[in-house]
C-alpha cells in the first residue's frame, strides 16, 4: 500500500497514527508501533465493511474522518464485547 504525500494528506495519516496510538489498539495486538497497526487495519478487509478494505476511503477527501469514525466504532464495539 502507498501511503499519500501531500502534507494535508500527511497531517491526516499522522492524526489517525495519533488516535491508534491514544487508544492503544497496537497495544492490544501487541504491535509495538501505532503506525505499523495502522498500515496492517487499513490493508485488511473488515466484515463492517462487507470485506472492503479501509484504505479503500483514502481516495475520498475526508479520508480522516471517516477512517476515525471506524475507529471509534471499533473501540466502541470492543467496549461493548468487554463490558460485563
Amino acid at each position: 500500500m502507498t501511503m499519500r504525500s501531500s502534507p494535508c494528506e500527511q497531517d491526516k495519516l499522522q492524526r489517525l497514527v495519533d488516535q491508534v496510538e491514544q487508544r492503544q489498539f497496537h497495544r492490544e495486538e501487541r504491535m509495538s508501533s501505532a503506525r505499523a497497526w495502522l498500515v496492517q487495519w487499513l490493508s485488511t478487509p473488515q466484515a463492517d465493511l462487507n470485506g472492503r478494505k479501509p484504505a479503500s476511503f483514502l481516495e475520498h477527501d475526508d479520508f480522516d474522518l471517516i477512517l476515525l469514525g471506524l475507529l471509534v466504532k471499533r473501540q466502541t464495539s470492543r467496549e461493548w464485547m468487554r463490558a460485563p
